[in-house]
């Protein structure tokens, strides 16, 4: 939105089709999950011990990320024109 682009369109228009409104809420859906995301850990940092923090990002991230592609594929596979 900074630049005016629609990111998550641009890295994968040339092997998915989707309708424009598809594309923008794909974009904003990661926008808005990875600033939740960064809230979380920011949470986690100050709040509990450096121990419980490694082991959010080692596992509660990579577990957040997983699950959210996961859910991603299945809504743009429910919307995609191929």
């Amino acid at each position: 939105y900074i630049w005016k682009k629609n990111i998550i369109k641009t890295i994968m228009e040339e092997k998915i089709s989707l309708p424009q409104h598809i594309w923008t809420k794909v974009n904003l859906s990661w926008i808005l999950f990875l600033v939740f995301m960064g809230a979380i850990n920011l949470y986690i940092a100050y709040t509990f011990s450096t121990d419980i923090w490694v082991n959010f990002k080692l596992f509660g991230t990579l577990g957040g990320v997983i699950a959210f592609s996961i859910a991603q594929s299945i809504y743009i596979s429910k919307h995609s024109n191929q």
